[in-house]
């Protein structure tokens, strides 16, 4: 026998004599024949197993379930016809409206159906805004574009007149709509002429109510007890 094929046996004959232990006296002998064949055949060897797309939107749903919490229902939301968002949260008295609804947002927004308002309250923090889509989804996809696209036709989302409105109803002391006044966000996913998402956010500040807009992809992490409002 030549010393190279010696030389060759002798870095073979260590991993196979491992293998042998492996599968005749090792805990999980038959999982090592098993990926041993597997590897024989040229197969992806200890592969993971992926969850399906049932199981996944299980998960999300009851991770959601523990995050956010309903608080309240059934709050009557009338239609708007289309409208121009230089009209939405005119009155100064009562609102401290920011120019970034009038940069962000097209010159017009769409008619809106109505419905009825729920409020869910976030019991965990850092939540950002695609993980508050995925959980009024059930939808396991992380991907901007699907989940902005299902919160318009599934009508979860607001023109800013349904907003104002709302918030006005409170203000004039209709406790019934349910937004939070100690300073704590109230959010709401809304869309524009083009079927841009964004988020609108309301809170109660310097005797006025401020109105902002945030873009849906925006990472910021929210605290626990601000509130998501939902349409339908």
């Amino acid at each position: 026998m030549n010393a190279m094929l010696k030389q060759a046996l002798r870095k073979i004959r260590g991993p196979i004599t491992q293998l042998e232990t492996n599968i005749i006296c090792g805990e999980n002998g038959e999982e090592v024949l098993r990926e041993l064949n597997r590897f024989n055949r040229r197969e992806t060897c200890w592969e993971k197993p992926t969850k399906n797309a049932k199981a996944l939107a299980l998960e999300v749903h009851s991770i959601v379930a523990v995050i956010m919490a309903c608080v309240a229902i059934n709050i009557a939301t009338p239609a708007v016809v289309a409208c121009n968002t230089a009209d939405c949260f005119t009155d100064a008295n009562v609102f401290n409206r920011d120019g970034d609804l009038d940069r962000w947002l097209t010159k017009s927004l769409p008619a809106t159906e109505g419905g009825e308002t729920k409020v869910m309250k976030l019991v965990r923090a850092n939540m950002m805004f695609r993980h508050m889509a995925q959980g009024v989804l059930n939808e396991t996809s992380d991907d901007l574009s699907v989940l902005g696209k299902k919160l318009i036709e599934t009508g979860r989302t607001y023109n800013p007149k349904q907003v104002e409105e709302l918030v006005l109803r409170f203000h004039k002391g209709d406790k019934s709509v349910g937004l939070l006044d100690n300073g704590y966000a109230n959010l709401f996913f809304t869309h524009d002429d083009k079927g841009n998402v964004f988020v609108l956010g309301v809170h109660w500040g310097d005797s006025r109510w401020r109105v902002y807009v945030s873009r849906f992809a925006y990472d910021r992490e929210w605290f626990a007890d601000r509130q998501l409002f939902l349409r339908n």
